[in-house]
């Protein structure tokens, strides 16, 4: 069998510039997949494939094995990452149809766990920027679908693989209880707990205008998309208000017979391990 967990991920970069590495890159895949002897693909996606449709088309609810291309509607106002994958997605959808053995997996916000983070990725430049700042965004209708990399979302990929009859279908790796999903705000006041620099909420256009005031801050490389009104006056980061619930039957299901899997930690603890390996990057030009 072969796993393509491989993506660029940008989100100021265009469409076009996420193209080959992500959509010509999933034809590769199934080439490679094809090549001699067909075999079983396990493809990553995210579950970003969809956009904004909560605040675009409405939809309350994404089953597992819905298309994202029915959401079409909501891509104009997502990243070119996002709108890559939708694309991507799209082909692996059509080889299924065709009869090739692929199951799609769609994590959510990937957190580490091994102690050590990336300081640039977007989760870590949010975070020190904020605190660096002493404010966050207030961004009430969102919540955030953490999940831990390798007690969740590889076990899970492992285990679902083990059977041919999970083949066909698409797993929304996002947390099996949606409870426990933790809100944006929730996440900062988590820090707040867990870190000297305190913050606190302002409106998220006050926000954007205090840090992009400031030339050296984590977080000015993404001033474009952070700051860029896309749909009824909001950033792209604020048509992510109103949420859609992402489907979790097939997951389930799939780890029904792997307890230790789905029963996955409360997301407030997989986030205070995450922070706390964090700390040491997040707050190191704050003198931490």
């Amino acid at each position: 069998m072969v796993f393509h967990p491989g993506a660029k991920v940008s989100y100021v970069a265009p469409y076009s510039s996420h193209r080959q590495a992500n959509t010509i890159g999933t034809l590769n895949i199934l080439e490679f997949s094809n090549h001699r002897r067909l075999k079983a693909l396990h493809y990553s996606s995210t579950i970003t494939s969809y956009g904004p449709t909560g605040f675009v088309t409405g939809a309350r609810l994404l089953p597992e094995d819905e298309r994202p291309a029915a959401h079409l509607a909501a891509l104009p106002y997502d990243t070119g990452y996002a709108q890559s994958q939708n694309v991507a997605e799209g082909i692996i959808w059509d080889a299924i149809d065709h009869g090739f053995p692929i199951a799609i997996h769609r994590p959510g916000f990937v957190l580490g766990e091994s102690g050590i983070c990336n300081p640039d990725d977007f989760t870590s430049r949010l975070f020190m920027s904020c605190m660096e700042m002493g404010s966050y965004p207030s961004l009430p209708g969102q919540r955030q679908e953490f999940v831990p990399v390798v007690d969740f979302v590889v076990n899970s990929m492992l285990h679902i693989s083990t059977k041919q009859t999970n083949l066909g279908h698409a797993y929304n790796l996002v947390h099996p209880n949606l409870d426990d999903a933790i809100s944006t705000i929730a996440s900062f006041e988590l820090i707040n707990e867990l870190s000297p620099y305190q913050m606190k909420g302002i409106p998220y256009d006050d926000w954007v205008n205090s840090m992009s005031e400031r030339v050296d801050d984590p977080l000015h490389p993404l001033t474009p998309m952070l700051r860029e009104r896309v749909c009824d006056q909001k950033t792209r980061w604020e048509v992510y208000e109103g949420m859609s619930e992402y489907g979790r039957a097939n997951m389930v299901q799939a780890l029904q017979d792997a307890p230790e899997v789905l029963h996955c930690r409360p997301i407030e603890t997989v986030f205070q391990r995450s922070l706390q390996s964090r700390m040491p990057c997040c707050g190191r030009k704050g003198g931490g």
